[in-house]
Parts: C-alpha cells; structure tokens; sequence
C-alpha cells in the first residue's frame, strides 16, 4: 500500500502544491470499497469494482478521479481539513501550555477566562505572493490567533508543515505580551 500512497501524494502535490506524507493518507479496504482519509477525516468512499490489484497506478488513479471529482477545488478541501486537524489535535496542548506561562507572567485571570485560541488561514488576510497564481497553490499562511474577540486580537504565524511539538511557546508568550501590555 506504501506505493498506492506515493502516488497519490505525488499526484495531490502536481495538482495541488501541498505536500502530503503517507501518515496524513489513510487508506482502509472493506470488504465492499475503500475509504481514503486525509489526516483522521474521511474525504472519499469508493466502491471497488473490478480491481483485483489495489496497490497499482490504475487504481491510483481511480481513486484520485473519484476525489477530484468529488471536491470541486480540492486544494481547498486540503487545507480545510488541515486547519480543522491543528485545531483538533494541537489547539488542546497549545492552551494547556500558554496558560500556565501567562498565568507566571501576571496576566490576570479575567483576561485568561475569555481568551480564544484558534488556528486560522491567513492566506486571505496577509498576501506575501509576488504574482496571483502563486495564491492557488500550496499551503496559505496559516495562524494562531488568540482573540477575545472585542479588542485583542494577535495572530503568530505558523508553518503547515511544522512539528507542533517543537513550537516556541516562550516565544509566542512573549509577543503575545507585548500586544497586551
């Protein structure tokens, strides 16, 4: 199966400019059809008819007709589910560590009980392409923003294709103050 995700990663990275690793594919085999998930989402359900070898390009290709088929922009449909896994899996951790850090820097727990954190596309908002077509292709600028959503609003510019795990908290704490204070 190592083969059936290298093609459509490859294929989704030609058409889209996203770069996906085998890890953010799944692929499961029922006994009736195949389901294609992008990180945890399910993105594609397909009956199989007629395939007797499911690691081949012509399947490859069959599966990757049936999702660009059924997402009419796809590389929107990537970066969609891209946001809502780091809101799913990073946003929880992010909060259990910047609060413990704001709290050591004074802010008051007034402030910390309305704060927002959510991962945003700031593709729309912060355009650093130097020609339109760059826009159409590849990740956008992706953010934390931390809102609370009267008069603070402070956004940290992240990498898509990052680890989280290795995110500079301290960092982000520190610019984070001096937009509050």
């Amino acid at each position: 199966m190592k083969g059936l995700k290298s093609i459509i990663c490859d294929t989704i990275l030609g058409e889209t400019g996203i770069k996906l690793t085998a890890k953010d594919l799944g692929i499961k085999f029922e006994a009736d059809g195949v389901i294609v998930k992008l990180w945890d989402f399910e993105v594609l359900k397909m009956a199989i008819h007629g395939h007797k070898d499911t690691d081949t390009a012509e399947f490859a290709e069959d599966l990757l007709d049936a999702l660009f088929e059924e997402y009419y922009d796809f590389r929107e449909k990537v970066i969609e589910l891209k946001l809502e896994d780091l809101n799913q899996r990073w946003r929880p951790l992010i909060i259990e560590t910047i609060t413990p850090i704001l709290k050591k820097n004074k802010v008051s727990q007034g402030v910390l009980d309305v704060l927002d954190y959510e991962f945003v596309d700031m593709g729309y908002v912060k355009t650093p392409y130097s020609n339109p077509d760059e826009e159409e292709w590849g990740f956008p600028i992706f953010a934390l923003r931390i809102t609370d959503f009267e008069d603070l609003e402070y956004l940290h510019t992240i990498d898509a294709y990052s680890d989280l795990q290795k995110f500079d908290f301290e960092g982000l704490v520190k610019d984070f103050l001096k937009k509050i204070r």
